[in-house]
């Protein structure tokens, strides 16, 4: 598992990172902002953050997560190890600050090179947020709450019958009484619904993530078993 301080502990020390270090860095970063957009987002808000930013969106994200780090300095120096995991942590954070602050761009004075370089200890970025598992667990839930809403939304009745069909069938292992479709029509209808069910959870189901598992039970409880009947 590869260990991230040898980037970030020399640029929030105000060390020297070569140039190839700091190329390096950046392009895995901007990689896994990528990655996140796919994999805990609909496959929409990517195309939102390029219309509100421009094409060179990844680069503010990538400031903006040079900041975020600084603002975290005194805990991530802490830190014995950086994953992967941790990294993805905060960018997920980054992207729910942006959604919520309805895509208006942060101006900005400095620029994170010339913020590390700051004499005065009074005018640096304090430490304003942690990344506990309250933190983790609070954007398990915004990523559910999306999900869910994007579905609700975005199925139509017959795709939610569809759905609820095929819930029932794996993970309750019971047959469900069909309303409006035949048995006939069922497969067609299933195979198009995994291509909007991927435009909606992205590659979220490709990999099988975990939270999809708490997802599918909560449609289960919140519409399926409202709307249809199991046959015993």
């Amino acid at each position: 598992m590869k260990d991230y301080k040898k980037y970030i502990f020399p640029l929030l020390r105000g060390e020297s990172l070569s140039s190839k270090d700091y190329e390096v860095f950046k392009k895995e970063v901007k990689s896994l902002i990528k990655a996140t957009f796919s994999y805990a987002f609909t496959f929409d808000v990517e195309a939102l953050f390029k219309k509100a930013y421009g094409d060179d969106y990844l680069e503010d994200l990538f400031q903006d997560f040079l900041l975020r780090l600084f603002q975290n300095k005194e805990i991530i120096l802490k830190l014995k190890f950086i994953n992967k995991k941790y990294l993805v942590s905060v960018i997920q954070n980054i992207i729910y600050y942006h959604l919520s602050s309805d895509f208006k761009p942060i101006k900005r004075q400095k620029s994170f090179e010339e913020i590390v370089n700051w004499e005065d200890e009074e005018e640096k970025v304090k430490a304003e947020e942690q990344l506990p598992a309250t933190v983790h667990d609070h954007l398990k839930k915004l990523r559910l709450n999306h999900w869910f809403n994007e579905l609700q939304k975005r199925l139509s009745e017959i795709d939610k019958e569809v759905f609820c069909y095929y819930l029932f069938k794996h993970l309750l292992k019971k047959e469900m009484e069909l309303k409006t479709l035949s048995k006939t029509n069922l497969y067609k209808r299933w195979e198009r619904l995994k291509i909007k069910l991927k435009n909606i959870l992205g590659t979220a189901l490709e990999e099988g993530v975990e939270e999809l598992k708490e997802l599918f039970d909560v449609f289960l409880v919140k519409i399926c078993k409202k709307k249809f009947l199991i046959k015993e």
